[in-house]
């Protein structure tokens, strides 16, 4: 079917994900024809942008961003303008630990074995995080209805149901 003769308010099928699981299951099958492969390829993508913009109506979700926004409340700011009653709103991020000597802890027993660079990035990320108590001051100054969590040593969660 092609997008001009979709109206936009159709109905879309029920399980779009299980769609997509079936066409990649069937793209990725062991020889797919020749003749075949590039309709799989076609679906798999107009259903991957379909359950894109559904998510999009339901959820917002965001892991390790926060940390990088000179100004955390963008964040908190588009959520709540993207989002509507219902929208759920899932955010993972880092958190600052109490020093760099925590940091650095952190780095060396997460990720001993990786290129320098890598490990550097990973400093530069901790220390550049929110601490809880910051991350908390931000969601009251949104006024999202939004918890945080400490979920691990080094990771938060804030979630929360728009109304």
């Amino acid at each position: 079917m092609s997008n001009e003769s979709r109206s936009s308010d159709a109905p879309r099928p029920a399980s779009r994900l299980g769609a997509l699981i079936v066409a990649a299951t069937l793209a990725l099958a062991p020889a797919p024809s020749e003749a075949i492969a590039p309709v799989l390829l076609m679906l798999v993508k107009q259903i991957a942008r379909d359950v894109a913009e559904s998510m999009l109506e339901n959820a917002i979700l965001s892991k390790d961003l926060l940390h990088h926004l000179p100004d955390p409340m963008v964040l908190w700011s588009e959520a709540r303008r993207l989002g509507r009653s219902g929208t759920a709103i899932y955010v993972m991020d880092l958190m600052r630990p109490e020093s760099p000597e925590a940091a650095h802890d952190i780095v060396e027993s997460v990720a001993r074995d990786e290129l320098p660079i890598l490990k550097a990035d990973f400093y530069a990320s901790l220390c550049a995080a929110f601490t809880l108590e910051e991350t908390k001051a931000q969601v009251k100054r949104s006024g999202l209805p939004l918890e945080v969590t400490q979920v691990t040593d080094r990771h938060m969660v804030i979630k929360g149901m728009l109304v």
